[in-house]
């Protein structure tokens, strides 16, 4: 329920890839939007989640607000609004991180690998030269 840590609960624990978590939010602000288009709101619509601390109710919904028909209430509390295009930009943010980081890795056992590899045959010419060496001139 809490858009705070999306994507952060392992998948063996009943959670959901960063990947998952971007395309159930971007689903569900679809949904809102089609919702608001079918019920002839404005075009000025504000979706939002509260996070936890700022929330009263513990389960997983989005705020849908025609933004043209707010009453006193929306500034007062607006504190507690995150739109959930922030939370789409942060999760793709950390998508792209943990692409990067995964990619990094890569490229660096690759290196790692390179680097032994080339340590190995240094050693076989060595060992070849030496071995050439000990049998004297060539004729």
């Amino acid at each position: 329920f809490n858009a705070l840590v999306f994507g952060l609960v392992c998948h063996d624990r009943g959670g959901m890839t960063l990947a998952e978590a971007v395309a159930e939010v971007e689903d569900m602000k679809a949904a809102a939007l089609q919702y608001a288009a079918k019920m002839e709101w404005s075009a000025n619509i504000g979706l939002y989640f509260h996070v936890f601390g700022h929330c009263s109710v513990n389960s997983m919904h989005m705020h849908i607000l025609d933004l043209d028909c707010t009453g006193p209430t929306f500034k007062r509390l607006a504190y507690k609004n995150c739109p959930v295009d922030s939370v789409l930009k942060v999760l793709r943010e950390e998508l792209a991180a943990d692409d990067c980081s995964v990619m990094l890795k890569q490229v660096t056992d690759s290196a790692h690998a390179a680097a032994l590899a080339a340590q190995v045959a240094t050693r076989a010419v060595d060992f070849v030269m030496g071995n050439c060496n000990s049998l004297g001139p060539a004729a």
